[in-house]
């Protein structure tokens, strides 16, 4: 099996890569900066690092798309769109493939503009997988984190934050998410990429725990577990007006493959705990 991965040097990439020797494929990763070419080289010496003209026009089994541009501060949507949308769906179509593993977010379209940006790729690849008669299953992952993700994550900056005991501001945090861990996700894009089959050719597969956790709960653990100084103040940023009370993954679509979540949301934040203490 040949796999394309663009977005090989993001955190799920990186994760993704360092299980290369597990996986029976030989995989090629698009980067488009020296600083990703390096980051995808430590992940795993055995992957291939092309930049965009060189694989343009190549086939490949599969697909995996793991671009995301979180457009968080000022950036403008344009940019997002950019990244999200315009970037890979303009590769892909030079591509010949069996099928595209496209990573997605569970966050409602209106949720940000990362999340539109993802929306308008998922309804995109849906009509470029048509034209070429191949498949696209729009994975959608919920909250993920685990070791090695940075601040911009929820959990990797409670952590930081609490073990700091700096004052952490919040929404109000009555809304439960689901939690699901890196190691996991991975997992779940093995199980889509090697049993493929049993999936529809045109699908959208959830990816998560399938177990939500209220915010303030998971805060309220984390606090525990950290035995934090912290000052939490709830309600002190406004809450998002998209924002579902419960989101949680159904798993009904990826149980077909066999896989199903192996960590538990404690051993999970145990892990990313102990690995930010060094």
């Amino acid at each position: 099996m040949k796999v394309l991965v663009l977005g090989g040097s993001g955190y799920l990439g990186r994760a993704l890569l360092t299980h290369i020797d597990e996986l029976d494929c030989a995989i090629d990763v698009v980067v488009r900066s020296e600083a990703g070419a390096r980051k995808v080289k430590t992940a795993s010496a055995r992957a291939g690092v092309f930049d965009t003209l060189d694989v343009t026009g190549r086939a490949y089994d599969h697909i995996i798309n793991l671009v995301a541009d979180c457009g968080r501060g000022d950036i403008l949507l344009s940019d997002v769109v950019r990244a999200n949308l315009i970037y890979p769906l303009a590769l892909v179509e030079t591509l010949a493939f069996g099928a595209v593993l496209n990573v997605s977010t569970a966050l409602p379209e209106l949720y940000s503009n990362y999340s539109l940006s993802k929306r308008m790729l998922e309804r995109s690849l849906v009509r470029v997988a048509a034209r070429k008669d191949a498949r696209v299953l729009n994975v959608q992952v919920h909250n993920m984190y685990g070791p090695g993700s940075d601040e911009t994550n929820l959990v990797t900056s409670l952590i930081s934050r609490m073990r700091g005991s700096k004052p952490i501001m919040l929404s109000s945090c009555t809304n439960s998410r689901d939690f699901v861990y890196i190691d996991d996700v991975v997992g779940a894009l093995s199980a889509l990429c090697f049993r493929i089959d049993r999936i529809a050719q045109l699908s959208t597969v959830q990816v998560g725990s399938g177990l939500p956790v209220r915010l303030r709960a998971l805060v309220e653990k984390l606090q525990a577990k950290i035995g934090t100084s912290s000052e939490i103040v709830y309600g002190a940023r406004r809450d998002n007006i998209h924002e579902m009370p419960v989101l949680a993954a159904d798993l009904t679509a990826i149980a077909a493959t066999g896989w199903k979540p192996a960590w538990s949301l404690d051993a999970g934040l145990d892990a990313t705990i102990r690995s930010l203490k060094t």
